[in-house]
């Protein structure tokens, strides 16, 4: 049953827009709940990179990876991520764009999950710059070796019990964070446990999402940056579905929130100037994005995969970009006025801009 809702082999190379809105319509849900509970930004890249260089904060972002790797298994078991096999390319490409994406998302802080849906649904001109680069960089990259789809993309609409199974899929997702809420206000659980089991439960419907879009396939990332292919435009409707409840919400609820309910404060990206490591950093993983058509996120879902040797690779190398730029940071330090990986309370006047 599961892989009725989350996919099939008829999806891969086809448009599959309403799905692709049910799985934006998941990823809103996990950026609202982990803001309104847990008082923070969703972004994998950065919660990836904070985990790899032993941060302050690692414990609840492993928290969260780990939620995702266990929503990635579960798909597999069920023949649904398993059914795409990896894009061509020898070990040497793996390893070149999973470094790229690692050091891409370190220096230009944050991924298409920070800057393109937590940032942009935040009305923030630095995330919006950076989205723009990184679509600019991945689909030249795609276009120019032609990494999309070689035969013209159907549109495929789910039945009707595919719908009623999606929809179930949505409402025990909110269901999940609500029984989380009240169960805290009922004095059932302490802050601190619920501020862990919401980001687990984050992570598994973060991923849920990505694999129920469509996401975490490449064919369906490469089938819209290649301009040259024919086109899918599935990412566009899932980016969609994802912004526009998650710019409403933050508006109306997020903003006028004194503080999140597991949680004294508010964190959010506090940096608002658009630097050169943005530039450059966004440059650089875009190209990654756009000649494998994975990030951050798919490749964690992907990496369940064990017996594929391509996704061990690429995310061993895009660790190993995360730790190289840590290095370089370590070796030309910026201070804290410049360092893009500080967070500030939303009541401080540092808010993004």
């Amino acid at each position: 049953m599961l892989k009725g809702v989350l996919g099939g082999v008829d999806r891969l190379k086809a448009f599959t827009p309403l799905e692709a809105c049910y799985g934006g319509f998941l990823i809103a849900v996990v950026i609202y709940y982990m803001l309104v509970l847990n008082g923070r930004a969703t972004s994998v890249g950065n919660m990836l990179a904070s985990v790899v260089s032993l941060e302050e904060d690692m414990s609840w972002k492993s928290l969260f990876v780990g939620g995702m790797l266990i929503a990635g298994a579960l798909s597999a078991w069920n023949g649904v991520v398993s059914v795409e096999s990896f894009k061509s390319g020898s070990a040497w490409v793996y390893l070149i764009s999973g470094f790229l994406i690692g050091f891409g998302s370190r220096a230009g802080s944050g991924c298409t999950t920070g800057h393109a849906i937590s940032g942009v649904a935040r009305l923030s001109r630095r995330s919006g710059i950076a989205t723009v680069i990184i679509w600019l960089s991945g689909s030249l990259t795609a276009t120019i070796f032609h990494r999309g789809n070689l035969e013209k993309v159907p549109v495929v609409w789910p039945s009707f019990g595919r719908v009623l199974l999606l929809t179930l899929l949505l409402i025990a997702a909110i269901a999940a964070f609500e029984g989380l809420r009240l169960a805290h206000t009922r004095g059932m659980i302490e802050e601190e446990r619920a501020f862990n089991v919401t980001a687990v439960i984050g992570g598994v419907v973060f991923a849920l999402g990505l694999t129920v879009a469509g996401l975490s396939q490449q064919s369906k990332i490469l089938g819209f940056l290649d301009w040259r292919g024919y086109w899918d435009a599935t990412l566009l409707v899932a980016l969609i579905a994802a912004v526009l409840p998650s710019l409403i919400s933050y508006q109306i609820s997020i903003q006028p929130m004194r503080a999140p309910l597991f949680t004294e404060e508010l964190l959010l990206p506090m940096k608002t100037e658009e630097d050169l490591p943005l530039i450059v950093g966004s440059v650089i993983f875009g190209v990654g994005w756009g000649y494998l058509g994975l990030s951050p996120a798919s490749a964690v879902v992907n990496f369940v995969r064990f017996n594929h040797w391509r996704i061990i690779v690429y995310v061993v190398a895009m660790l190993g970009g995360i730790r190289a730029h840590d290095f370089y940071r370590s070796k030309y330090p910026s201070d804290d006025s410049t360092n893009p990986y500080m967070e500030a309370s939303a009541t401080s006047p540092l808010l993004p801009s």
